[in-house]
């Protein structure tokens, strides 16, 4: 359970029912199975319906990507919100530029790049950061944090993406075409309100 790679459907049990050991303002220590796993909370806005990171790691999960930790649904001391894995070992983009840190990828980056990007024009994500995209030291998996500014209802593309190349390979539309399935709208619903589900599908059915 420590790094981005665990089981998916352990991972999110352990989230959601673990106990809370220890916590320091969001940051969370849950326990599980005699481990101790390092999370996040972020409280639900006025909306109890819409949370971000969790949509967004379901979303990850149907498009089969494996870049967003896993996130839960969780009241933690009596506030609705999301519980959201931290992975460790981990090297934010701003560290990797600053200290000049090589990081092998098993995936080589500039398609993993792409992937990202596809990704955030698919969330309407605003919110990308050098913070908010890190690599895992042990294989250079990118891993996306920070979608609190996802899934916009705006048209178009966020800012940062307004020019790039976005070039739609037959693999992403396969995948893309999932998320107007009745398995994925059950799953989106829950964390999405009607008008942000409905326009990541509109933004599928445009891709």
């Amino acid at each position: 359970l420590s790094g981005p790679f665990a089981d998916p459907a352990q991972l999110e049990r352990a989230l959601a029912e673990g106990t809370i050991t220890a916590r320091d303002g969001d940051r969370l220590t849950v326990s599980w199975q005699e481990r101790d796993i390092e999370a996040q909370f972020t409280a639900a806005g006025r909306s109890k319906s819409f949370l971000p990171e969790v949509a967004a790691y379901r979303l990850d999960r149907l498009l089969e990507l494996g870049m967003v930790p896993a996130a839960v649904p969780r009241s933690v001391d009596g506030t609705a919100g999301s519980v959201r894995h931290l992975p460790e070992k981990l090297v934010t983009e701003t560290r990797r530029q600053e200290e000049r840190i090589y990081i092998p990828a098993w995936c080589p980056l500039g398609d993993q790049f792409e992937a990202v990007q596809l990704f955030d024009a698919l969330l309407h994500n605003g919110g990308r950061t050098t913070e908010t995209l890190s690599y895992a030291i042990a294989n250079g998996q990118i891993v996306l944090t920070g979608h609190g500014d996802s899934f916009s209802t705006r048209s178009g593309r966020p800012a940062h993406l307004k020019d790039a190349q976005l070039p739609i390979t037959d693999l992403w539309r396969s995948r893309l075409m999932l998320i107007d399935g009745d398995a994925a709208r059950d799953q989106l619903q829950e964390v999405l309100d009607k008008r942000r589900l409905k326009a990541l599908v509109k933004c599928r059915r445009h891709s």
